[in-house]
C-alpha cells in the first residue's frame, strides 16, 4: 500500500480529501450550456478509506453538489451525471484487468455512499436540465460522443479519465479539477504530451505506451512519458501507416483501448446483438 492509501485510510485525512476534490472538481467557472459530469472518474479516490462513516461524506459533499447543481441550472445550464454499475465491456475485452481494483471499490451497486450521492442529484430530477444517466457496461466516452458528434452546443467534460481525451468532436473541453482541456483541433491540448506536435491520431499510441495509472492499465514495460513521446514521434508514419516498427507487436494489441472508432464498432454491434437477443427471445 503506497503513501497516500496509508493518508487516505486516517479519517481525518480523508475529509480534507474529500473537501478538496469535490471543491477542485465542482470549483469550474464557465459559461459552457452543458456539462457532463463523469462520476465514476470523479469520486474513486474517496473509496481507498473503506472504514470512512458514509453520513459524515455524504453531508460534507452534499452541499457543494447541490451548490453546483443550482449555480448552473439557474443559468440554463444543462447537467448531464453520468456513472456505470459495470466498467467497459469494450476494454475488458482487450484488457481484463481494465479499471478492476477501482471498479472493485467503488461500486454503486453496494456503495451506500454512492447510492446516497445519485439520490441527492436526483432529488433535482424535476430540473428541466438535469439528467442522471447509467450507461451499465459502456464507456461514458461512448455516450458523450454521440450526443456531441453532430452538436454546436458549448460542453464541459468533468472527468479525470484519459479516454475522454480520444474524443472526436467540436465546441467541447475537458476540465480534470485542475486544468481546462480544449478538444478544438487548432488548438488541442493533451495531459502528459508535449502539444505542437502532438495529434489525435497519435496520442492514442502515446498513452498505449506510457500507460494509464487511473485506468490500472499499465502501457509497455520501461516507457514512461517521455520515452513514449519520443518513441511516437520517431515513428509517427509507421504508426498512423501501419507499417512495421519495432514496438508494434506490443502497441497494436492494446491501442484498442484509446481508438475510439473501434469502441464505436464494437458497441453498435453489441447494441445490435442485444436487439437481436431480445427479439428471439419474444418468438420462443
Amino acid at each position: 500500500m503506497g503513501r497516500l492509501d496509508d493518508k487516505v485510510m486516517q479519517n481525518d485525512y480523508f475529509k480534507t480529501l474529500t473537501r478538496e476534490i469535490f471543491e477542485s472538481m465542482f470549483s469550474i467557472d464557465t459559461d459552457a450550456k452543458r456539462i457532463y459530469i463523469d462520476l465514476n472518474h470523479t469520486v474513486s479516490i474517496l473509496f481507498r478509506n473503506k472504514d470512512i462513516d458514509d453520513d459524515m461524506v455524504i453531508e460534507d459533499i452534499s452541499t457543494k453538489v447541490e451548490e453546483f447543481i443550482s449555480k448552473y441550472t439557474s443559468m440554463g445550464t444543462e447537467l448531464i451525471f453520468i456513472y456505470y454499475t459495470q466498467s467497459s465491456i469494450y476494454h475488458r475485452n482487450i484488457f481484463e484487468n481494465w479499471s478492476k481494483v477501482r471498479d472493485e471499490r467503488v461500486d454503486f451497486n453496494k456503495s451506500n455512499f454512492l447510492k446516497a450521492l445519485i439520490v441527492a442529484i436526483r432529488r433535482n430530477k424535476d430540473i428541466k436540465n438535469l439528467k442522471v444517466v447509467n450507461v451499465f457496461g459502456a464507456h461514458p466516452v461512448m455516450y458523450i460522443q454521440k450526443m456531441q458528434a453532430n452538436s454546436s452546443i458549448k460542453s464541459v467534460i468533468i472527468s479525470k479519465d484519459l479516454v475522454m481525451h480520444m474524443l472526436k468532436v467540436r465546441n467541447c473541453s475537458i476540465f480534470d479539477g485542475k486544468k481546462l482541456y480544449t478538444l478544438e483541433e487548432a488548438y488541442r491540448e493533451y495531459p502528459f504530451a508535449q502539444h505542437d506536435v502532438m495529434t489525435l491520431q497519435l496520442y492514442k499510441y502515446f498513452i498505449t505506451m506510457m500507460g494509464d495509472d487511473r485506468n490500472e492499465y499499465p502501457g509497455i514495460a520501461n516507457y514512461g512519458p517521455k520515452k513514449s513521446f519520443n518513441y511516437v514521434i520517431k515513428y509517427a508514419v509507421e504508426l498512423i501507416g501501419d507499417l512495421e516498427h519495432p514496438m508494434k507487436a506490443e502497441i497494436d494489441k492494446y491501442v484498442g483501448l484509446y481508438d475510439i472508432n473501434l469502441m464505436m464498432d464494437f458497441y453498435n454491434k453489441y447494441i445490435e446483438k442485444l436487439k437481436e437477443d431480445k427479439a428471439n427471445d419474444k418468438k420462443i
